[in-house]
Order: C-alpha cells, then sequence, then structure tokens
C-alpha cells in the first residue's frame, strides 16, 4: 500500500469511533440535564435562567431570553415559576419604569449555588470516567471484531431513575439537593 493512501478500514474505524463519542457525549448531555431537571424540582429552562441570572445582579427578561436563546413567552413561564418559588424578584427599573429587572433572592442564590456544585460534581466524575477508561482501553485493531451492545453508552435513564453510562450515574458524592419547586413535576413550570 502506498504510504500516503489512507487505509479505508483504518478511517471508517475512526469515523465510526468518532461517531460512538458524539452520540455518547449526547446522551449523556441529556441524561445530565434530565438529572438536573429530578433532584432540584425545575426544568431544565429555569436552571439555565438561575445560572444567567446569577452572572448578572441584575437582567431585564430580554436580555434573559437572549442568553437563553428562548421565546419571550417562555421567558415569561419561566421567571413566574421562579417568582412563585420565591427564587427571583423583579424590580422595576428606575431608568425606565417600562422595563422590569429580574434578580436572584437570597434563596435564589443558594439554589444556583448549589445547581453549579453538583454540575461541577457531575463533571468531575464525567471527567474522572472517561479518564479512567481511556486508560482501561487501547487502541484496538481496525479490523478487530465488534460484538453488538445491549444497551450504548449513556443510555437514557433507567425507570428507577439510575443513569447507566458510568460519567453520568445519579450515584455522586454530594447530598441531596433541596427541591425548589415543591412536589411539582419537573416538566411543568
Amino acid at each position: 500500500m502506498n504510504a500516503l493512501s489512507p487505509d479505508p478500514d483504518l478511517f471508517d474505524h475512526q469515523a465510526k469511533r468518532l461517531q460512538d463519542i458524539v452520540e455518547n457525549l449526547f446522551a449523556c448531555c441529556q441524561a445530565r440535564i434530565a438529572l438536573q431537571s429530578e433532584r432540584f424540582g425545575l426544568p431544565p429552562a429555569a436552571l439555565r435562567a438561575l445560572i444567567a441570572l446569577g452572572e448578572s445582579r441584575y437582567l431585564a427578561p430580554g436580555e434573559l431570553g437572549r442568553r437563553l436563546g428562548v421565546t419571550k413567552s417562555r421567558v415569561t413561564a419561566v421567571t413566574t415559576g421562579l417568582s412563585r418559588h420565591k427564587l427571583i424578584e423583579k424590580h422595576p427599573d428606575p431608568a425606565d419604569a417600562r422595563v422590569t429587572l429580574l434578580s436572584l433572592t437570597p434563596a435564589g442564590r443558594r439554589a444556583r449555588d448549589e445547581v453549579c456544585a453538583f454540575m461541577k460534581g457531575l463533571f468531575h466524575s464525567m471527567q474522572g470516567a472517561s479518564v479512567g477508561s481511556a486508560k482501561k482501553t487501547s487502541a484496538p485493531s481496525p479490523r478487530a471484531s465488534r460484538a453488538p451492545r445491549a444497551m450504548p453508552p449513556g443510555a437514557p435513564p433507567t425507570p428507577q431513575g439510575k443513569y447507566r453510562h458510568s460519567g453520568c450515574s445519579g450515584e455522586t458524592s454530594m447530598p441531596k439537593a433541596q427541591s425548589w419547586a415543591g412536589s411539582r413535576s419537573p416538566a411543568t413550570a
């Protein structure tokens, strides 16, 4: 074989490996989002809003919508839910009475800190799992046979709420966080 022409088997193996990695990462992110929602009793958009609101002292709803990439009506729904749980406050803008400014309450800051700590713990566990699995595996031969898997890595949560992918397991060393939404379903608000 010419040294300059790529090995088609090696190329196919690398393309398949890249596809597996991307699919695994996507499934892991989906599982992380579901786990966060379940853990804190808030929908994903509300959790992202808490984080965005913590980056500034005050935010106008329009700016929050731009940061989250959601519509004005979705911002209204998310902020109404966060207000109901006393996680944010609405203030009139002193420069323009037509504008309302949003800020975190002390409870909202605590919730944001818990969400951030939880996410940091998940990312650390994911990093540890990926480093551990990288050490365990060496590059297989492109011609090596591959047995089909029963469940792809990063599969969605089982009905019991446990996550199959080792990097996204629901088992962390962190205590169970307070549910900020009470008994409401994470999909609502």
